[in-house]
């Protein structure tokens, strides 16, 4: 037996993030017997390395010591639901992430898509228990866009199958109709999971804590969090969330489009409705929707409800990456349209009250550095230029 991953392998040695580790279980037919292994892959190569460590509870530090001479090297192949190591013509096969109650051996997994990862139709957790003999259950959540533009999340339950071969199969009932998806899998068991397309691989083995970190890390120093516990990360997560939703409504009834992200932690305006053209100069049309903008954000931002939860504001500027200019071009247009949206919101021209506002706002240019991309990955040039606000919370007043 083998396992490996941060939910799967409970030792200590897997917080040490500079190797892969392992812990490997061998039986005879009367004992088993486990130890801790440094794992690399290398093409079809399997390379196990031995490892001792103790961890010291006085220095807080886990030290290590690689064992050169307790090495082992196996050829791997898979086959559907299993892994198979050779070695010197012997071959054992394992089978991914199946538990026991009692007599019964299923799966299951609660995981969120990797940061760095494509995502199934905005698809981002995948939670499920499946068996042979059982019925399944499997629920995902996901992300969609109200008729505001508003980003929101929702969960649904649909139809697993697991197969023998390797096919993950899942129906999920829609809206506009049911949907079947069909990948090759690899079970991580605790995990989570791997799913192929034969073009692109999406990894969904992120716990909720590291998701919920990611996330947040948006809207705050994310050294702030890392100690949380779980209960704490969902006060914050919650007060955003409500916090993004009364933005949206007030938005709305002012009669404004501001994009609302929750992912990205922005609040976007389409820049063809405050400068004209290329230039970085507001227009007639752009003051008058900065000023219900900032009449909007203020009177919810800085209400009793929120009083001491946005530390600071931030106006991002943002330019479309479009062929010959350079992130060193289009810099300074990004950097001129943030300033001048940000001088815009201060003064008395809004008729606004931004005393509280402008001891918090700041600015940054990130040119071309930032592209929106479609549910396809493919850039969106038109919402790529926009102008954004985001919010940094402040993390004493969140709990």
């Amino acid at each position: 037996m083998m396992e490996a991953g941060y939910e799967s392998n409970d030792r200590g040695i897997v917080h040490e993030k500079k190797y892969d580790w392992a812990q490997v279980t061998f039986a005879t037919e009367t004992s088993t017997t486990s130890h801790d292994f440094k794992y690399e892959v290398k093409g079809n190569k399997l390379i196990l390395t031995g490892v001792e460590y103790e961890y010291n509870n006085d220095t807080k530090k886990l030290k290590y010591k690689l064992l050169e001479d307790v090495k082992m090297e196996f050829d791997f192949s898979f086959s559907g639901l299993g892994l198979t190591l050779t070695n010197n013509g012997t071959s054992t096969t394992l089978y991914s992430n199946y538990s026991y109650s009692g007599e019964e051996e299923y799966i299951y997994a609660t995981s969120y898509v990797n940061s760095d990862s494509p995502q199934i139709d905005r698809i981002f957790e995948f939670s499920y228990r499946w068996s042979e003999d059982d019925d399944p259950w499997f629920t995902v959540n996901y992300e969609y866009e109200d008729e505001d533009g508003v980003t929101q999340t929702t969960s649904l339950d649909g139809v697993l199958e697991i197969r023998k071969d390797g096919l993950f199969t899942f129906t999920l009932p829609y809206e506009t109709g049911e949907k079947t998806y069909q990948y090759a899998c690899f079970l991580c068991g605790d995990d989570g999971v791997i799913l192929s397309d034969g073009t692109d691989v999406y990894y969904y083995m992120t716990n909720y804590f590291d998701y919920t970190k990611t996330d947040l890390s948006n809207n705050v120093d994310i050294s702030l969090i890392e100690d949380m516990n779980e209960t704490e990360l969902k006060q914050i997560e919650q007060k955003k969330t409500d916090l993004y939703d009364d933005l949206a409504s007030a938005f709305k009834e002012a009669g404004i489009k501001v994009t609302v992200n929750k992912k990205t932690g922005e609040l976007a305006m389409d820049t063809t409705v405050l400068f004209g053209g290329d230039s970085a100069e507001l227009t007639k049309d752009g003051k008058e929707f900065l000023n219900k903008f900032i009449k909007a954000y203020t009177s919810i931002a800085f209400n009793e409800k929120y009083d001491g939860f946005i530390s600071k504001t931030i106006v991002e500027g943002h330019i479309a990456p479009v062929d010959g200019v350079t992130y060193e071009k289009g810099m300074p247009l990004s950097e001129k349209r943030a300033k001048n949206v940000k001088d815009y919101c201060l003064s008395k021209d809004t008729g606004v009250d931004t005393t509280k506002l402008a001891k918090t706002i700041e600015t940054v240019g990130y040119s071309n550095s930032k592209p929106v991309k479609d549910k396809d990955g493919n850039i969106d040039y038109a919402a790529s230029r926009r102008v954004s606000f985001r919010f940094i919370i402040n993390v004493d007043k969140a709990k």
